[in-house]
């Protein structure tokens, strides 16, 4: 094959390589907004609306304020065991192992 052939072969293999691009471009397109509309039906976006009252949405306020205290207090506690923990080991390993006192 000379030259000018080989270059057209390239051509014609990269316009062949493009359209089955396209072609795999637009059935993806075509499923995904399939997909998209039956997920639009099943579940529509922003039409669920609820409507509580002000002494229900002060209770969940305050509920989930407490329940934030709660898990606050239970890494501070947390924090300081492993603390006394590792200051212990400390103690042990380093002080107490070397008789150092």
């Amino acid at each position: 094959m000379s030259s000018a052939g080989h270059v057209m072969d390239m051509i014609q293999r990269s316009r062949y390589n493009d359209s089955i691009r396209k072609k795999r471009i637009e059935r993806i397109s075509k499923i995904r907004d399939a997909y998209q509309e039956e997920v639009r039906k099943k579940h529509p976006i922003g039409t669920h609306e609820v409507k509580l009252s002000s002494e229900k949405l002060i209770a969940i306020k305050q509920r989930i304020r407490l329940q934030l205290i709660r898990e606050k207090r239970i890494k501070r506690i947390i924090s300081s065991l492993l603390t006394v923990i590792i200051a212990g080991c400390i103690y042990y390993f380093v002080i107490n192992r070397l008789h150092v006192f």
